[in-house]
């Protein structure tokens, strides 16, 4: 899959479907996607875990691209995560929650500007990333990522928000 293809894609879908809106958005969105993963993950629906994860990437290739940092960077960052000990996988996931926030948060108010830059931003993307990926037993090389991203990219980029603001589905 070549990622930043995809990445202009989501970007071009989001920007005909939502504007020229902030990188907050979808980073919220990453976000959202964290937490709907863990709600799935209680009731053991594997479909909608993999939803997660695909959402969760879709919103990424819009971050990443409003933030001009090239998806196939945190992809590659991904692939070269160095393993790090958490207690559990949810609390992994606040860890990373909090690393991304962290970044953003200091890079949209201008501050540490000497202590946060792209690079750690996207390592820790890169995290998001490998995360998603090790979540799932479905899910651990770019190729069954791939698998579980496309189908629902290509239901997702169907959708007109404003058309329909409801659910984006045009009949």
């Amino acid at each position: 899959m070549n990622w930043d293809q995809f990445q202009c894609e989501v970007y071009e879908w989001s920007v005909d479907n939502f504007g020229d809106q902030s990188y907050i958005n979808p980073l919220l969105g990453i976000i959202e996607e964290i937490g709907e993963y863990w709600e799935t993950y209680e009731n053991g629906d594997v479909e909608d875990r993999k939803d997660a994860i695909a959402d969760c990437l879709v919103f990424m290739a819009d971050f990443t691209a409003r933030k001009e940092i090239k998806m196939s960077l945190v992809i590659q960052c991904a692939d070269e995560w160095n393993s790090q000990s958490f207690a559990s996988a949810s609390v992994q996931s606040i860890i990373l929650v909090g690393r991304l926030c962290h970044y953003v948060l200091k890079d949209n108010q201008g501050i540490r500007s000497d202590g946060v830059t792209q690079d750690h931003l996207i390592t820790c993307l890169g995290d998001v990333v490998h995360y998603c990926k090790s979540r799932s037993s479905l899910v651990l090389y770019d190729e069954l990522l791939e698998q579980i991203v496309l189908p629902v990219w290509n239901k997702v980029k169907k959708r007109d928000w404003k058309k329909n603001t409801q659910d984006g589905i045009i009949t």
